[in-house]
């Protein structure tokens, strides 16, 4: 099956400190094609792609049968603190 990660810039919930506190936490989507039913040429009908959504649930099913991986708790918050590091100023500015 095919999936891809991304961080969706427009969002407003971002689990990752959920997770460096060792909570579980999982966020899915499938692409929306006409989101808010904006087409090329105006209103279009939104929908999903068949094969986008059966997708989906091979990857639940891949997901679950791997388990967590409680030693990727250590990364992450390596990576979040080198993060923190590297943009703190920019807030800082406003």
């Amino acid at each position: 099956f095919q999936f891809q990660r991304a961080l969706m810039p427009g969002g407003a919930c971002e689990a990752s400190l959920y997770q460096l506190e060792g909570r579980p936490t999982c966020a899915l989507a499938v692409a929306l094609a006409n989101y808010h039913n904006m087409g090329p040429r105006g209103a279009a009908a939104e929908w999903v792609s068949r094969a986008d959504a059966e997708g989906m649930l091979k990857l639940l099913a891949a997901l679950t049968a791997a388990g967590p991986q409680p030693g990727r708790r250590e990364a992450l918050r390596k990576l979040i603190w080198r993060q923190h590091r590297r943009y703190a100023e920019r807030f800082r500015r406003g």
